[in-house]
Parts: C-alpha cells; sequence; structure tokens
C-alpha cells in the first residue's frame, strides 16, 4: 500500500519536499532549512501574517510524531512542516486582472515586511499565492530566507515577468493576459511586451 504521495513538482527545491498523507500536507526540511524554519515560526510578526491570513497556516514538527512517522530509510528528515491545506488551487493563468494585482500587492507587502525583520523573499514568482477563503495567500514558506545586508533581490525580474508586465499589457494595451501567461507559464518575458508597447497605436484601439 502506498503510504506516502510526493508532489513531484516540489522536487525542483532541495530544501524540502511536499507530501500528502490523509487530508494532511507536510514538507520535509534539508537541516539548514529546519534551522530557518523554526527561526522564522518563532517570531511574532511571522504569526501575525498567518493570522491575517497573508501566509498560510504552518507548524514545525517533529518527524517522527507525524502520521505517518517518517523513519530514515522512508525520507531522512528530523523535522517537517505542517501546513493548512488549500481545498482547491487556483493558478496565475486562471486569476482575473484583478486577482493577479492584488497577489501582486501581497507579494510586495509581505517584501517589505520581510526585510524590516532581515529575511528576503528568494524569488518573485506568482506560483508562490494561491486564493484561499477569498483572498490571496503566500504559501510557499521555503522561499522566505535571511536577508544579508546591501542584498539585491533576485526576484525582481521574476516578478515583473509574472505580476507587473501582465498588469501593464492589460490595463494600457487591452490585451487580456491569461493567454499569453499559460504560453509560457512563467508570465511574460520583456521581448514580448516591447512588441507589444512598440505596435502602431491604431493597431492596439
Amino acid at each position: 500500500m502506498k503510504i506516502l504521495e510526493f508532489d513531484k513538482a516540489s522536487f525542483r527545491d532541495p530544501e524540502g519536499h511536499v507530501y500528502s498523507h490523509g487530508n494532511e500536507i507536510y514538507r520535509t526540511l534539508s537541516s539548514e532549512a529546519s534551522q530557518k524554519m523554526q527561526s522564522l515560526l518563532d517570531h511574532s510578526f511571522f504569526n501575525e501574517l498567518m493570522r491575517e491570513g497573508k501566509i498560510i497556516n504552518t507548524k514545525f514538527l517533529d518527524s517522527s510524531k507525524t502520521e505517518p512517522p517518517l523513519s530514515k530509510d522512508i525520507f531522512p528528515t528530523e523535522h517537517v512542516l505542517w501546513h493548512e491545506k488549500i481545498p482547491f488551487l487556483t493558478y496565475p493563468f486562471e486569476w482575473t486582472f484583478s486577482m493577479l494585482k492584488e497577489s501582486a500587492l501581497l507579494t510586495l507587502d509581505l517584501m517589505v515586511i520581510l526585510l524590516n525583520h532581515n529575511y528576503i523573499l528568494k524569488d518573485g514568482s506568482a506560483w508562490n499565492v494561491c486564493f484561499y477563503k477569498g483572498s490571496p495567500c503566500f504559501y510557499d514558506i521555503l522561499s522566505i530566507d535571511s536577508y544579508q545586508e546591501g542584498q539585491p533581490w533576485d526576484g525582481f525580474s521574476q516578478f515583473l515577468q509574472e505580476f507587473l508586465y501582465p498588469l501593464m499589457i492589460q490595463s494600457y494595451a487591452g490585451i487580456d493576459f491569461q493567454a499569453l501567461w499559460k504560453s509560457t507559464q512563467q508570465g511574460i518575458p520583456v521581448d514580448i511586451l516591447y512588441k507589444v508597447f512598440t505596435l502602431p497605436h491604431d493597431f492596439l484601439r
């Protein structure tokens, strides 16, 4: 009988992999990620973000006390994260203009709050956000990392491509972003943005 079901997409992250058991969602943690997550979850600001629904409700657990217990022969991890399950996922290329805008603003709000507490987002992906209980909710916890003084935001260009450029194309050119977003799965590249805004004005009317 199959006990654990790992999310295939989560294997892109070397720090942890998502798996489900029954109706529960867990995430394995590397040793480095384990220390970072334990520290993050101890912060009052982070717990306030979870209470406000801006970040998915998350708990830090000993892997031997989960159900089923994770022994080293199953997966070598001493701790796991438990995440509140989101019953229905939608994806960025399915969102309306307003939903994408709200998700972009949430991402920027989180960046400001995290920087004020010496943390930063590793990336700027729309895939880190879902809609839960009618509002955008950040759920890729391992995208949060410690901030080093003077460190640039590596996710800036990704934020532009997955949030700002699609919003600009629809807002200023009147072109729905969803089909373009879906075709790349990574938003709208700057070369497409350039082509759209260098088209003759009559074409955009």
